[in-house]
Protein backbone atom coordinates (compact mmCIF):
# COMPACT_ATOMS: atom_id res chain seq x y z
CA UNK A 1 0.00 0.00 0.00
CA UNK A 2 3.28 2.49 0.92
CA UNK A 3 4.41 2.27 -2.46
CA UNK A 4 1.27 2.97 -4.62
CA UNK A 5 1.15 5.99 -2.42
CA UNK A 6 4.72 6.74 -3.28
CA UNK A 7 3.88 6.18 -6.75
CA UNK A 8 0.89 8.43 -6.72
CA UNK A 9 2.86 11.00 -5.39
CA UNK A 10 5.40 10.61 -8.01
CA UNK A 11 2.89 10.52 -11.00
CA UNK A 12 1.07 13.67 -9.07
CA UNK A 13 4.77 16.14 -8.84
CA UNK A 14 5.37 15.10 -12.43
CA UNK A 15 2.04 15.80 -13.78
CA UNK A 16 2.11 19.55 -11.94
CA UNK A 17 6.37 20.14 -12.89
CA UNK A 18 5.22 19.02 -16.63
CA UNK A 19 2.25 21.90 -16.52
CA UNK A 20 4.84 24.30 -14.91
CA UNK A 21 6.17 25.82 -18.31
CA UNK A 22 2.65 26.89 -18.90
CA UNK A 23 2.76 29.62 -16.91
CA UNK A 24 6.29 30.63 -17.67
CA UNK A 25 6.72 33.93 -19.62
CA UNK A 26 8.81 33.50 -23.45
CA UNK A 27 11.40 36.22 -22.23
CA UNK A 28 11.81 33.73 -18.60
CA UNK A 29 12.93 31.11 -20.54
CA UNK A 30 16.37 32.13 -21.44
CA UNK A 31 16.85 29.71 -24.56
CA UNK A 32 19.84 30.45 -26.73
CA UNK A 33 19.93 31.01 -30.40
CA UNK A 34 21.74 27.31 -30.72
CA UNK A 35 18.52 26.24 -28.32
CA UNK A 36 16.26 27.57 -30.82
CA UNK A 37 18.13 26.29 -33.67
CA UNK A 38 18.01 22.30 -32.52
CA UNK A 39 14.61 22.86 -31.52
CA UNK A 40 13.78 23.99 -35.38
CA UNK A 41 15.67 21.19 -36.52
CA UNK A 42 13.60 18.56 -34.10
CA UNK A 43 9.85 20.05 -35.70
CA UNK A 44 11.32 19.08 -38.62
CA UNK A 45 12.11 15.96 -37.65
CA UNK A 46 15.47 15.50 -37.71
CA UNK A 47 17.76 13.04 -35.58
CA UNK A 48 20.31 14.45 -32.87
CA UNK A 49 22.93 12.83 -35.57
CA UNK A 50 21.12 14.70 -38.21
CA UNK A 51 21.35 17.86 -36.61
CA UNK A 52 25.03 17.63 -35.23
CA UNK A 53 25.55 17.15 -39.31
CA UNK A 54 23.68 20.27 -40.19
CA UNK A 55 25.32 22.40 -37.68
CA UNK A 56 28.58 21.20 -37.71
CA UNK A 57 29.11 19.90 -33.57
CA UNK A 58 28.89 16.57 -32.33
CA UNK A 59 26.14 14.65 -31.29
CA UNK A 60 27.10 14.57 -27.85
CA UNK A 61 26.78 18.32 -27.95
CA UNK A 62 23.08 18.34 -29.70
CA UNK A 63 22.32 15.76 -27.10
CA UNK A 64 23.42 18.35 -23.95
CA UNK A 65 21.27 20.96 -25.39
CA UNK A 66 18.31 18.62 -26.07
CA UNK A 67 18.51 17.99 -22.23
CA UNK A 68 19.03 21.24 -21.13
CA UNK A 69 16.00 22.38 -23.21
CA UNK A 70 14.22 19.56 -21.55
CA UNK A 71 14.90 20.72 -18.28
CA UNK A 72 14.01 24.51 -19.25
CA UNK A 73 10.55 23.11 -20.01
CA UNK A 74 10.05 20.45 -17.21
CA UNK A 75 9.47 18.15 -19.74
CA UNK A 76 11.43 14.30 -19.96
CA UNK A 77 10.35 13.32 -23.78
CA UNK A 78 11.59 14.52 -26.90
CA UNK A 79 8.15 15.08 -28.47
CA UNK A 80 6.84 16.86 -25.13
CA UNK A 81 9.40 19.29 -25.58
CA UNK A 82 8.71 20.13 -29.23
CA UNK A 83 4.76 20.18 -28.25
CA UNK A 84 5.82 22.38 -25.34
CA UNK A 85 8.17 24.84 -27.62
CA UNK A 86 5.21 25.10 -30.57
CA UNK A 87 2.68 26.16 -27.44
CA UNK A 88 4.76 28.71 -25.71
CA UNK A 89 5.39 30.15 -29.38
CA UNK A 90 9.36 29.16 -28.96
CA UNK A 91 9.00 27.74 -33.02
CA UNK A 92 6.25 27.62 -35.14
Amino acid sequence: MHSILAMSDLISSRKSAACSWKSTSLSELHITKREREILTLMCDGKSAQEIAMILGCSVHTVRTHIESLKDTFSVYKDTALVAAAIRKGVIE
